[in-house]
């Protein structure tokens, strides 16, 4: 199967998928690291050698600390794995804007209850609109929650599981279309489901975002409805949300090692990775570009609406915008500083380097228009005068 690098961005991100309902991160799963270090020894990484390199490799970053050659992860026994679709829409189900969004919250209310009864999903929430991949839907809103997969479940359990929330829809007034399929194991469905390839040239200029959803965000008596109301801004706004439910807690992935790993903490409490996507004209200059993005990543709008309601989550770094401000915050939260400290006892010259990962403050892109891509020199910023 096509995939990204397991031992490469995938597990040194954290790493997410829909078995982290059951068995945590990606990062979770190694037990033991090969890696030639900036110096070019060949280092093994594990509890008992050199364990503050297996700490950090497991979530603290690609690219940062070692080249990775191997790692030994743990295996699984398969099973049985149903499958869910389901979707609704202002036009299909002939209902108001309100109901629609009330519907919309109700799903993402039952999170914590799906998700500790292992069951994961991805979602996607499209606005209104003239775009070609709305074209479609005729300039409605739609929801559609698809995959929804119950691992471990048959397709009598998944039914059963989710039929309370389904009654509570059909008392809104809005009939789900659903679809049910069962697979002798997960891999199959998997891939029928998720694994497709796409080729081409996007049709659109667009950036994204995102942001881990908590509990607490996503709690009927705390924060869902303040955090409805800002999906409900965005997707007015234009924006489509493409977003995960999972909950990869502690627990489920118990990582070895006393201190666990480096995968954000915020992971630890989300009930949702959430991606917000923004598009601009093809006709935007670089200057129109560049305000775009800097308004999307830090205005009054766009990202900062998901941050407001979530102050004490963070994003996921593999899957983010690069613009997010604080992003040793954001995408390593309180892991940083002892994450940096390992950074200069193995790469004290910063041989690596990514945009936005572990010691990356200490240079900079010089891009020839101003924009925040690769293409130009790497520079050393320069504490004093901020040149490069």
């Amino acid at each position: 199967m096509k995939s990204v690098g397991i031992t490469g961005g995938y597990v040194q991100g954290g790493g997410h998928s829909p078995l982290g309902a059951l068995h945590g991160m990606g990062a979770d799963q190694v037990l033991s690291i090969q890696a030639v270090s900036a110096d070019g020894r060949f280092l093994t990484a594990s509890p008992t050698e050199n364990a503050d390199l297996f700490w950090a490799i497991r979530g603290g970053g690609g690219s940062t600390f070692a080249v990775v050659t191997s790692m030994v992860i743990k295996a699984f026994p398969d099973v049985t794995t149903s499958v869910a679709t389901f979707e609704w829409g202002v036009t299909e189900n002939n209902i108001s804007t309100d109901t629609y969004w009330s519907g919309i919250t109700s799903y993402f209310g039952r999170f914590a209850e799906f998700t500790d009864n292992g069951l994961s999903a991805q979602f996607n929430i499209y606005p209104q609109g003239t775009l070609p991949q709305m074209a479609l839907l005729d300039g409605k809103p739609l929801i559609s929650v698809s995959p929804f997969f119950g691992v471990d479940k048959t397709l009598e359990e998944l039914k059963a599981a989710t039929q309370p929330w389904l009654d509570e829809m059909m008392a809104l007034g809005i009939k789900v279309k659903t679809s049910w399929q069962q697979f002798p194991s997960f891999y199959p469905a998997f891939y029928s489901e998720l694994a497709h390839t796409s080729t081409g040239v996007m049709p659109y200029n667009m950036t994204y975002g995102s942001r881990l959803l908590s509990r607490r965000a996503l709690n009927r008596s705390q924060g869902l409805n303040a955090t409805m109301a800002a999906f409900r801004t965005l997707v007015d706004e234009g924006h489509m949300f493409n977003g995960f439910q999972l909950s990869p807690t502690l627990e489920k992935g118990s990582p070895i090692g006393s201190d666990g790993n480096a995968v954000l903490p915020a992971w630890r409490d989300a009930l949702s990775h959430t991606i917000i996507f923004a598009l601009w004209p093809e006709n935007f200059t670089a200057e129109e570009q560049m305000a775009f993005r800097h308004a999307f990543a830090t205005g009054e709008s766009g990202l900062r609406l998901l941050r407001d309601v979530t102050p004490e989550s963070g994003s996921y770094m593999s899957e983010s915008d690069r613009l997010e401000p604080n992003f040793q915050q954001a995408f390593f939260g309180s892991n940083y500083p002892r994450l940096l400290e390992i950074k200069r006892k193995y790469d004290p010259l910063d041989v690596f380097y990514a945009v936005n990962a572990v010691g990356s403050e200490r240079w900079a892109v010089k891009s020839l228009d101003g924009l925040p891509t690769e293409n130009g020199p790497l520079c050393r910023v320069q504490a004093d005068s901020g040149k490069g």
